[in-house]
C-alpha cells in the first residue's frame, strides 16, 4: 500500500470510530498499527506559570521538567513549600508554583529557588524565542537523601545544564576528562552537571559545586534527564548522542564516548572512605559502581548502558528505569533498562531503529509509535502506583500533545525479541467542561505543543511550553 493509501485508510477508519476530521473539535486518535482509541478523560489547568521570555514571539516558558521536593520537617521554615511543585526552565531558572488554587490568565504564586543565568556564569539557553530549544538548563532533579538530616544527600538537589566552553576555565569547574573528541566534530558547549544547597530558610539554591563536565558536540540531543535510585542513592543520567541527525560520528554504540548512554554515578563528594562497591572518580568529585562496565577506563567510568539516541526522559518504577528515547525518522521507543543488572547492554541505536532491522545482541524496545497523527518525538511520562491510572505507563508526543498509556507490567516483560511490542491505546481528550479537545487545539502553537509530563503522589501531570500552563489530566 503507498503513503497516500495508507493515508486514506487512516481517515476512513477515524471517520467510522467518530473521530472528526480536520477543523472539527474532537479527540483525535487513529486506529493504526500499535495505536488505538483508549479512555476518555479530563484535562483541568491548575497552575498558570510566568513568562520566562519578554519576546511576546516567544513560548511562554519553556519548561523542561516538573518534580517536587522531598518534604521538609515542620521544624523548617521551607516546609511551607512542602505542597509546591518545582519546575525547570530551559532559560535558566529553576522555582516552586503554588498550584493550590487557578484562574485563568492569573500567573500562580512563585518562589525562584536559583536562576542559572546570574547564578553561574556562560549559560547557553540556544534559541532564546523557541519552545524547542534543547540547550541551556535541561534537568533539575533532588537527592532522596533530601529532608534527611546527617546524611550526604540533606538538601542537596542538582541541576544539568549547557554552559559556554570559555567556562572550563573558571574557579571550580570539574575539568573535562571526556575521551578524545571524534576527528572533525564540533563542539557547541559542555554539558555541566552541578550540586547544590537549599537554604531552606529561604528555599533558594546555594554553594554550587561541579560534579561532572563533558562536551556537547552540536544544539540538540544533549544530556538530559536525572534520576536517582533511592536505595542506592546511585543518580541514572540520560545522555543524547551529542546532535545533528543519524549519528554522524557513530558514538552512540562506541564505548570511547559519553554520547548515546545511561551513565551510573553517585554525585556527592566522596569521603575519605568508600563503601567496597564503588570506587572515586579521577579528580574525586563524584564515585561510581566498580561493576560498571568500563570501570576501570578514566573518563569512561560512568557509563552503564549503550546505544541511545535522545533519551530525554526517564522515570524509575521500582528496580527498573523507563527510558524514553527519541527517534530517528522511523520511531519512537519506550526502553526499560534495570537499575542494575544491565551493565554494558545495548539498546540499539544508531544500528537498530524500533525493532529494525532484528538484532539479538541488543535489547529491543518494549513499546513505542511510528510518525502518524502529527507525532515526532515522545516524552515521558508517569507510571503510577496508585490514583485512577495505577499499573499504566503514560507517555506523549512533545509535538503533537497526543497523550497514551500502556500497561506497565507487560511492558517490563517485553524486553526480549521473541516478545512482542506492547500495545499504545491514546487518551481522548475533553476539556475541563467536558467538551471534546485536544491539547494541540487548547495550547497549540506553532503547529506545537511542546509538552511535558510528569507524576505527583498518583496525579498525572501536564505542561505546555507554548502556553506555560500545567494541567492534570483525570479521568472523564
Amino acid at each position: 500500500m503507498n503513503s497516500s493509501a495508507l493515508a486514506r485508510g487512516i481517515a476512513t477508519i477515524s471517520a467510522l470510530i467518530g473521530l472528526g476530521g480536520a477543523g472539527v473539535p474532537a479527540p483525535v486518535a487513529a486506529a493504526v498499527s500499535n495505536l488505538s482509541p483508549g479512555q476518555s478523560v479530563k484535562f483541568r489547568p491548575i497552575a498558570q506559570l510566568p513568562r520566562s521570555s519578554s519576546d511576546p514571539a516567544a513560548s511562554v516558558a519553556n519548561i523542561v521538567n516538573m518534580t517536587r521536593h522531598p518534604a521538609l520537617p515542620s521544624s523548617l521554615q521551607g516546609s511551607a513549600y512542602n505542597a509546591w511543585l518545582t519546575v525547570a526552565d530551559s532559560r535558566g531558572s529553576v522555582y516552586l508554583v503554588n498550584v493550590a488554587s487557578y484562574q485563568a490568565g492569573v500567573t500562580n504564586a512563585t518562589r525562584t529557588i536559583l536562576n542559572l543565568r546570574t547564578a553561574t556564569q556562560g549559560l547557553d539557553i540556544g534559541d532564546a524565542t523557541s519552545g524547542n530549544s534543547e540547550m541551556g538548563l535541561r534537568w533539575v532533579e533532588y537527592h532522596p537523601d533530601f529532608a534527611r538530616s546527617g546524611t550526604k544527600g540533606h538538601l542537596k538537589f542538582y541541576t544539568m545544564s549547557c554552559h559556554e566552553i570559555s567556562t572550563r576555565t573558571l574557579s571550580g569547574a570539574a575539568a573535562n576528562n571526556h575521551p578524545s573528541h571524534p576527528s572533525g566534530a564540533p563542539t557547541e558547549c559542555d554539558n555541566v552537571l552541578r550540586e547544590w544547597t537549599m537554604e531552606p530558610a529561604t528555599m533558594t539554591g546555594r554553594s554550587p559545586r561541579e560534579v561532572l563536565r563533558f562536551p556537547q558536540m552540536y544544539r540538540n540531543h544533549g544530556t538530559d534527564a536525572l534520576v536517582f535510585d533511592p536505595n542506592t542513592k546511585l543518580m541514572y543520567i540520560a545522555a543524547g548522542d551529542g546532535g545533528s541527525q543519524g549519528d554522524p560520528y557513530g558514538v552512540s554504540q562506541n564505548p570511547a564516548y559519553l554520547y548515546g548512554k545511561v551513565l551510573r554515578i553517585d554525585p556527592t563528594q566522596p569521603g575519605a572512605t568508600l563503601p567496597a562497591n564503588m570506587r572515586r572518580s579521577w579528580d574525586g568529585r563524584w564515585s561510581f559502581p566498580i561493576d560498571n562496565p568500563h570501570a576501570n577506563d578514566s573518563g569512561r567510568d560512568a557509563i552503564y548502558v549503550k546505544g541511545l539516541r535522545h533519551p530525554e526522559t526517564m522515570i524509575r518504577d521500582g528496580s527498573d528505569l523507563f527510558v524514553f528515547d527519541i527517534g530517528g525518522s522511523q520511531f519512537e521507543e519506550v526502553n526499560v533498562v534495570r537499575l542494575d543488572g544491565d551493565e554494558g547492554r545495548n539498546f540499539g541505536w544508531d544500528k537498530v531503529e524500533g525493532r529494525v532491522p532484528t538484532s539479538t545482541s541488543t535489547v529491543p524496545p518494549v513499546a513505542g509509535y511510528a510518525h502518524v497523527n502529527g507525532n515526532k518525538a515522545i516524552i515521558g511520562g508517569a507510571a503510577p502506583d496508585s490514583g485512577p491510572f495505577a499499573g499504566k505507563v503514560i507517555l506523549g508526543d512533545i509535538v503533537s500533545g497526543n497523550v497514551y498509556y500502556g500497561d506497565r507490567a507487560a511492558m517490563k516483560a517485553a524486553r526480549s525479541w521473541s516478545a512482542t511490542t506492547v500495545p499504545l491505546q491514546q487518551f481522548l481528550m475533553h476539556n475541563n467542561s467536558g467538551l471534546p479537545q485536544t491539547l494541540m487545539q487548547a495550547f497549540g502553537r506553532n503547529s506545537r505543543v511542546d509538552l511535558r509530563l510528569a507524576e505527583d503522589n498518583g496525579r498525572v501531570l501536564g505542561v505546555s511550553k507554548q502556553k506555560g500552563v500545567i494541567f492534570e489530566i483525570v479521568p472523564r
